[in-house]
């Protein structure tokens, strides 16, 4: 359990880029598109990790904000992101039938990142 924990912080260590987010979706898009599925799943799991990581990232800047105004631009980030999160993930089910709307919301999400 202790390495479970240790793990998970390690892996929140990291901010998500934008280029990687984007690597990541090409990627996944790719073996959808020839239907290497177990690698599509593999794929998503990694981007839902991006993901995990980008509310993370932005529940620290709620935390740090200097001000009212940052802080709310902040909590509006994070409340659309959690939106598209659950979005996508209620999307992987079927990769194949809901390829084109899971890309469309991995896009929006992007465009939530700093």
């Amino acid at each position: 359990m202790i390495l479970l924990a240790a793990t998970w912080q390690v892996s929140l260590a990291q901010s998500v880029t934008r280029a990687a987010f984007t690597a990541k979706v090409n990627l996944m898009d790719t073996y959808i598109g020839s239907s290497d599925l177990t690698n599509a799943n593999a794929t998503f799991d990694l981007i839902q990790q991006m993901m995990k990581q980008a509310l993370h990232d932005n529940k620290g800047n709620v935390a740090t904000a200097p001000d009212p105004t940052t802080k709310s631009a902040y909590m509006s980030t994070i409340q659309n992101q959690g939106v598209l999160f659950n979005q996508i993930w209620k999307l992987k089910n079927d990769l194949v039938t809901n390829r084109a709307a899971i890309r469309s919301k991995l896009e929006t999400f992007e465009l939530t990142l700093d």
